[in-house]
């Protein structure tokens, strides 16, 4: 049987998977509306035998879930700014010095940028 897990551990995990610093999350609780703390978001990252822990409500998560998803893509009126999440991929490969990750990176945009111009191509007809 699996055990259900605690909002301060779904956060921790979204910010395992989305590579979110610390600062990543307090901006995103920013843009929903709550002023915390730096030290504020970290008890809530920190596991629940820590000293600083604290509880995470279920409105502040589902809050932080809901411009999680801004954060991550991007607004529609700005789709042509790069999300926080991609930068931040991009940022990690290069504090790891993970060149090979960095050049996948540019060939997949390559890719995407070569699908565009004969997307275009194909609907002007030429």
């Amino acid at each position: 049987m699996s055990k259900k897990l605690s909002n301060n551990e779904i956060l921790r995990k979204i910010t395992i998977a989305q590579n979110l610093r610390r600062g990543d999350v307090l901006q995103i609780f920013e843009l929903a509306g709550h002023m915390l703390s730096f030290n504020q978001v970290g008890a809530y990252l920190v596991s629940s035998d820590n000293r600083k822990f604290m509880p995470l409500s279920h409105e502040l998560l589902s809050d932080f879930l809901d411009k999680l998803i801004i954060y991550s893509r991007g607004t529609k009126e700005q789709p042509h700014i790069p999300p926080k999440a991609i930068q931040n991929v991009i940022i990690d490969l290069a504090e790891r010095d993970n060149l090979v990750g960095l050049e996948n990176i540019v060939t997949c945009i390559e890719t995407a940028k070569e699908a565009v111009e004969q997307a275009r191509q194909e609907e002007s007809g030429e």
